[in-house]
């Protein structure tokens, strides 16, 4: 949409998501969400294949893969940031249990709640990435695929939505900011477009038992609530 220029001349967005009820109960909506940054790896792991009864001529890949996920283990962000780093991805060998396979496919994932805590998290992993790749005789191939920026909070976009969650829903139900590490490609709106200030609201609505599950559920009156709180926040940014 920036691309095309949708985005051109806009100032101002304003967005709106369900939340699970553990995060926003029904009937309460969130001025702001707090998206984390998110980002994948996906990688190779080039070794020598050998017969497993001499596994010293050869380099096995899923040794490597083992080292990795132990070593990420370790990894701590001197931020104090909140984020994860875990292997959601590993194929290697073939149906032969008596080779030691020559390469290995992985997919790692990374969130950090702010964009410079994904900066130092994605320098830490890539440094146990060389490391194991040294320590193993190994070569390991690795690229990002896709990214997701953290939330840049603004507070006169926060103010303007708890305006307009508190004449549609009343004070009373202003719920504090929602915090998750879930991403949200909405975010990048302010980063790629100099002078635009956006929000993206939480809105309860009993969702279970989670977002994108199979069975999800939710009240659907809560979409009506939702539009009610977009429509008084644009009508008070053009009277102000």
């Amino acid at each position: 949409m920036i691309r095309d220029g949708a985005m051109d001349g806009v100032t101002m967005l304003l967005g709106v998501h369900l939340r699970p009820s553990m995060e926003v109960p029904y009937g309460k909506a969130a001025p702001v969400i707090v998206h984390g940054a998110s980002t994948s790896i996906r990688g190779v792991i080039l070794g020598l294949q050998a017969h497993a009864a001499r596994p010293e001529n050869g380099k096995n890949p899923l040794e490597a893969a083992a080292l990795i996920i132990q070593a990420l283990q370790g990894i701590r962000l001197q931020a104090r940031c909140p984020f994860s780093v875990k292997i959601t991805q590993l194929q290697g060998g073939g149906e032969t249990s008596n080779v030691i396979p020559e390469r290995a496919e992985f997919t790692l994932d990374l969130r950090a709640q702010t964009n410079e805590g994904m900066v130092e998290l994605k320098e830490k992993t890539a440094h146990v990435l060389h490391t194991v790749a040294t320590l193993t005789g190994t070569n390991v191939e690795w690229k990002y695929d896709g990214y997701v920026p953290a939330a840049t909070v603004n507070e006169q976009m926060v103010n303007l939505a708890k305006k307009a969650i508190s004449k549609v829903l009343g004070p009373e139900n202003m719920a504090d900011q929602c915090m998750t590490q879930g991403g949200e490609d909405f975010h990048f709106y302010p980063l790629e477009k100099n002078g635009l200030v956006s929000t993206m609201i939480g809105l309860g609505c009993d969702l279970k038992p989670g977002l994108h599950h199979p069975h999800m559920s939710f009240v659907l009156d809560a979409l009506v609530y939702g539009t009610q709180i977009l429509s008084s926040a644009v009508l008070e940014a053009a009277q102000a």
